[in-house]
């Protein structure tokens, strides 16, 4: 390191690391790596630095009232149908959006997220809501990586949010 200018990994990770390990939004197994490279000036070296791997930690918020409400209108049998088949149709409108983006058609997708926004709002499935309407936004505003990643995040909300298994279940209100 001749030429005074420390190798880019060495000013990456320490840069990398408040911002990734913020309090609640991941955690993060890390590992010590060396790093062989050859550096602008001709500088070779070994350098010590350190990996991470984040574990996403995410909150599925739900609304208890949304679904209270439809129990005390329609009463518990009634209401166990409705329900049911709310679901069902929410899971049929994310397979068609997923088989829609996979294959790159996107003229109706808009209003299949609009669609799959005002089903999880009257369901309570508060991060659903949201997160589909992030989606439609970035569509809207032609930002494929943006969409691209809040679409990962509907995924995993909705694999979450459907999954009837309770080890699941987030609890939050």
């Amino acid at each position: 390191m001749g030429n005074g200018k420390s190798p880019p990994v060495r000013r990456a990770v320490p840069a990398l690391q408040p911002a990734l390990l913020r309090p609640g939004r991941a955690r993060a197994a890390t590992t010590k790596a060396a790093v062989l490279g050859v550096w602008p000036g001709g500088a070779r070296g070994k350098v010590m630095g350190t990996i991470l791997t984040l574990h996403l930690q995410e909150r599925i918020l739900q609304d208890g009232d949304a679904i209270a409400s439809i129990y005390r209108s329609l009463g518990t049998a009634a209401a166990d149908q409705v329900i049911t088949r709310a679901l069902g149709e929410l899971a049929l409108v994310l397979a068609g959006l997923a088989s829609q983006i996979r294959n790159h058609e996107l003229q109706s997708t808009d209003r299949q997220l609009q669609k799959l926004r005002v089903m999880a709002e009257n369901l309570g499935m508060k991060s659903l809501e949201g997160a589909a309407a992030d989606a439609r936004h970035c569509l809207q505003r032609g930002d494929g990586t943006a969409f691209a990643a809040i679409w990962a995040r509907i995924l995993r909300i909705a694999r979450r949010s459907l999954n009837p298994d309770p080890e699941f279940a987030d609890g939050s209100m």
